[in-house]
């Protein structure tokens, strides 16, 4: 097997997000992150798994939904994100807290994204899937792993070995 891998010096987005639990509120705050991709898998008829230029354009493209944006969780039971009464087009979103916070947010200023939390944790798994989704056409992988870096001392990691005749 080979690993092919897109460092976090090319891979990065800023972002402002929150965590929202019963134990443990943060207040609104922001990061750049860094993100490192890797793909292990079989070498190709080409001569590599997959080119790196390819592999920075896949992972560039998902990073840029979150990129400037301030990340809300839609699947935090803690939150109730909607949109204003009579508004088939989402002009802003309001986040209300179980604990009495309150933000409203123009659309074009936010990421929705499906995860309970935006740890690093949840956002290395939405970004892995998002990859993964990109990629279905591929061959020859086995296995992808996705670390974000909230600082350079602080990462997650998620990685997921693949049935590459699935993917």
């Amino acid at each position: 097997m080979f690993f092919v891998s897109v460092d976090r010096r090319d891979l990065h987005f800023s972002s402002a997000h929150f965590i929202y639990s019963e134990n443990f509120r943060e207040p609104l705050h922001g990061h750049n992150y860094e993100v490192r991709v890797e793909v292990e898998g079989e070498l190709g008829d080409s001569g590599f798994v997959i080119n790196f230029l390819e592999l920075k354009a896949l992972a560039k493209s998902v990073l840029e939904k979150l990129d400037h944006k301030v990340l809300l969780p839609l699947y935090n039971p803690l939150l109730k994100v909607y949109q204003p009464k009579g508004s088939d087009e989402l002009e802003e979103v309001r986040v209300e807290g179980k604990f009495g916070e309150c933000y409203s947010i123009p659309k074009r200023d936010i990421a929705l994204v499906p995860i309970k939390n935006t740890s690093a944790e949840e956002l290395a798994e939405y970004i892995l899937n998002e990859l993964l989704k990109k990629m279905s056409e591929r061959r020859g992988i086995t296995s992808l792993s996705v670390e974000v870096y909230e600082t350079p001392a602080f990462s997650a990691r998620k990685a997921k070995k693949i049935n590459t005749y699935t993917l």
